[in-house]
């Protein structure tokens, strides 16, 4: 009689249920010992266990629920990200987003300038990576009398708080409008919707607010105008993400991999409005639907069709901004700093 002897997975296989057997009972401990065993040997469909690699986790946080930052929330909402990467998005609070860039609990960061230049200055591994704006879509709007930049002296300016992005460029266009910081009282408000609000109210005479915030109030406050438009009239990152520099040394392709995301999210919001407006309405709240076409449309209008590396420009007008707060640090040089090679977004625009 001819023996037949079985492969060696299933001897593996079958010394292991013997090895569970043998215990007093068949216990769920012997069931699952006889199973890892049994598929150690008989190999596993499991692709990581084949040699590929998991995707790499990208943590992000955008600074506030802003049409401007929606590029996040449509990449998201689309699954528009490559397969190398696992990205979750949370955000919409600027003080938690500056926790979060600070500590280097996130790898990527939307906001605006000056807030990674001041958290890079604060120690933190921390540098612009991309933009999609040639300006920051803020108005600077006035009521109570006041008819220009000028005017603003001797009045109130509401700030959310001292040293967030409204509150600097605020004092920026004052000091270039020939005034000093103790020419008019800062009145600190905490939120931008009590910062709205407190314009809204006539409590303070002058603000600066994010473009469809403002234009709503100019539409509803009786003799409120328009002071400055700092899209047109000073090239800051409006909106931009930087990178977690540690991370980046680590990680190039999935820095890579996450702008071409990004680059596919403003190609998507190009080529389907609809669906780029309920990303839109998702990440800001807006629900009326004439609200949602501005959104949008402002979107469109103060955005760039491709992705570009922070300028020199950009960042010599970020440092001349924190220079005018008395930051001395705030060198051209530092500037330059901040900022990672263009090659990544080359990269990602070339896939």
């Amino acid at each position: 009689m001819s023996r037949v002897t079985p492969p060696l997975d299933n001897v593996i296989y079958l010394i292991a249920l013997g090895v569970a057997m043998s215990l007093k009972k068949f216990t769920a401990a012997g069931a699952a010992l006889a199973l890892s065993l049994g598929l150690a040997a008989c190999g596993s469909d499991d692709p990581a266990a084949e040699g590929d690699a998991a995707p790499t986790p990208i943590s992000v946080y955008y600074t506030s629920p802003l049409a401007g930052y929606s590029i996040i929330q449509v990449a998201d909402d689309q699954d528009l990200f490559p397969d190398d990467i696992d990205v979750s998005v949370e955000g919409g609070d600027s003080t938690v987003g500056v926790t979060l860039a600070s500590s280097g609990r996130v790898q990527m960061y939307l906001n605006t300038a000056p807030m990674t230049e001041n958290i890079a200055h604060g120690g933190a591994a921390l540098a612009w990576a991309a933009t999609w704006t040639e300006g920051m879509n803020t108005l600077f709007i006035g009521r109570n009398g006041v008819e220009s930049l000028e005017d603003m002296k001797g009045r109130s300016l509401g700030i959310v708080q001292p040293g967030l992005t409204l509150s600097v460029i605020a004092n920026d266009a004052l000091i270039d409008a020939g005034l000093s910081q103790d020419d008019y009282k800062s009145v600190s408000l905490g939120t931008v919707p009590a910062l709205a609000g407190a314009f809204a109210a006539g409590t303070v005479d002058g603000v600066v607010l994010d473009r469809i915030t403002a234009q709503r109030l100019l539409s509803e406050v009786d003799g409120s105008v328009e002071l400055f438009d700092y899209y047109d009239g000073t090239p800051f990152v409006g909106s931009g993400v930087s990178v977690n520099t540690d991370w980046l040394e680590e990680n190039p392709e999935a820095a890579t991999s996450f702008l071409e995301g990004l680059q596919a999210a403003l190609d998507f919001m190009s080529e389907n409005p609809e669906e780029a407006k309920k990303s839109i309405s998702a990440m800001t709240g807006i629900t009326d639907a004439a609200a949602l076409d501005a959104a949008y449309q402002d979107f469109m209008d103060h955005s760039t069709d491709t992705l570009m590396p922070v300028s020199e420009e950009q960042m010599n007008a970020s440092m001349r901004m924190l220079r005018n707060e008395g930051n001395d640090w705030a060198t051209d040089e530092f500037g330059a700093s901040v900022v990672i090679d263009p090659s990544y977004v080359e990269q990602a625009l070339e896939r």
